[in-house]
């Protein structure tokens, strides 16, 4: 497995509980980020960071911000206009302008009025670079009660905590491994390591 040198940027994120004893996988938004573009006026005077989420203040849509293009104006001026880069979108942006809120990824502090929609719902990004981007790696931390799992394809099986060929690796609680290509992402599948034991596992995705 991997060591934890620097891997690229923490992107996204998911966590699974196994509410029952069945064999779960990562899901393809963890591993793959398809970008959204929502074009936005009146932006100010907080200037949106990279990780930061937009809230559609009308519709509750929901959006993580991967880039910002600033084409006028400016942040301190509260004039800012230009695009924003989303990916993770839950929800639907209004088709007419509604006010744009947002949530600092720094401090989760809220900030009102942070810009206005002028796009209505988001379009996917038609650069393939910006549209399109795959995780380097992926940290798995085992939060709660052990699990087994696989990285090539096949289904690990419940074994009563114990590492047997054929059934998957044993990983406990309290322990992170990472997952260093896209096969082994799109692969890793788990399962509970002792029947019933609602074990917890969080994924982060790391991208350049």
């Amino acid at each position: 497995m991997k060591t934890m040198e620097y891997i690229g940027e923490p992107l996204t994120f998911e966590r699974q509980l196994a509410t029952s004893d069945a064999v779960a996988s990562i899901s393809e938004g963890t591993y793959q980020i398809k970008n959204r573009m929502l074009g936005f006026t009146g932006g100010g005077t907080y200037e949106p960071l990279v990780g930061d989420v937009i809230l559609g203040g009308s519709s509750a849509a929901i959006a993580t911000i991967t880039k910002v293009v600033l084409t006028t104006g400016t942040w301190a001026g509260g004039d800012a206009a230009g695009t924003f880069y989303l990916h993770n979108q839950k929800g639907t942006f209004n088709a007419t302008a509604e006010t744009l809120k947002l949530i600092k990824a720094a401090d989760g502090v809220a900030v009102a009025d942070a810009a206005t929609s002028v796009a209505g719902d988001s379009a996917l990004a038609d650069t393939k670079i910006l549209q399109e981007r795959t995780a380097n790696a992926m940290l798995v931390t085992v939060l709660a009660n052990p699990i087994n799992y696989t990285v090539e394809g096949s289904a690990p099986t419940i074994d009563g905590n114990t590492t047997i060929p054929g059934r998957g690796i044993n990983a406990v609680a309290n322990t992170n491994f990472i997952l260093d290509s896209i096969q082994q992402m799109k692969n890793f599948k788990w399962i509970n390591g002792t029947g019933s034991s609602n074990a917890q596992v969080r994924f982060q995705g790391y991208f350049d």
